[in-house]
């Protein structure tokens, strides 16, 4: 069932992927109807987001990432700001909501991580349990949003870097499962990408041009890497963002 048809006063879409695009496209066309119809509304939007990412940069915590507050779990002096991260989070909730080109799954993932944080801190949790429910809270955070308790196992493993042992699979996987679930109250379980069945006959010469492909495409991938890092150190952090 289509929750907006009367605002629009249009007929719903049959099928669940035909809604979801129909109201994304609906919510999105409005969006952008209303920046035009009122240009001073997305004036005073990019005033107040530079404002709020101004004093997020000069604030006397620093947001952490997630590796950061795992790598940094025994040390109380660089724990992450709770106020900080929170708003940090809502205004990624505000640009996805307008159709900002980011991963909508980064507020889910910071909230998860830092909740997770603050309660192995109020539990007195050993360093060794304290990086796992951090983890935990992260793999969480990732699976409630798309959807997918599996690969936020391996998102823990791989990704975070977290120790293999069948505890911690256990952990982590009840965890991602429970919290995918819960979810389903809200989150759509529809997929988000239809990826067409396709047959092909793979030839030697494939193959080898494939692996040629790896070999090449490689250092390009990790020259990218690089760079992303170092802009991100030299990003402007000063009164020069407002």
């Amino acid at each position: 069932m289509c929750w907006s048809w009367w605002y629009y006063n249009e007929p719903c879409p049959k099928t669940c992927l035909e809604n979801s695009l129909w109201d994304y496209r609906r919510r999105h066309q409005s969006f952008i109807r209303f920046s035009t119809a009122k240009p001073s509304f997305l004036a005073h939007l990019i005033l107040l987001a530079a404002a709020i990412w101004y004093w997020l940069q000069s604030s006397s915590r620093r947001l952490y990432s997630i590796k950061a507050q795992v790598k940094d779990a025994d040390d109380e002096s660089r724990k992450p700001g709770y106020w900080q991260h929170v708003l940090h989070a809502f205004l990624q909730l505000i640009f996805v909501g307008a159709g900002a080109p980011v991963g909508k799954e980064g507020a889910s993932r910071e909230i998860g991580t830092l909740t997770a944080g603050r309660i192995a801190t109020k539990c007195s949790l050993n360093l060794v349990d304290r990086k796992l429910m951090i983890i935990c809270g992260a793999s969480a955070g990732l699976a409630v949003v798309y959807q997918v308790p599996l690969a936020s196992v391996f998102f823990a493993f791989e990704t975070l870097a977290l120790g293999v042992s069948l505890r911690r699979i256990s952990i982590v996987a009840t965890t991602t499962y429970l919290a995918a679930y819960i979810a389903q109250l809200t989150v759509s379980t529809v997929p988000l990408y239809q990826v067409a069945t396709f047959q092909r006959k793979t030839s030697i010469w494939q193959l080898f041009a494939e692996i040629l492909l790896v070999l090449l495409l490689t250092p390009f991938a990790a020259w990218f890497r690089k760079m992303t890092k170092e802009a991100d150190r030299i990003r402007i952090k000063d009164k020069r963002i407002l």
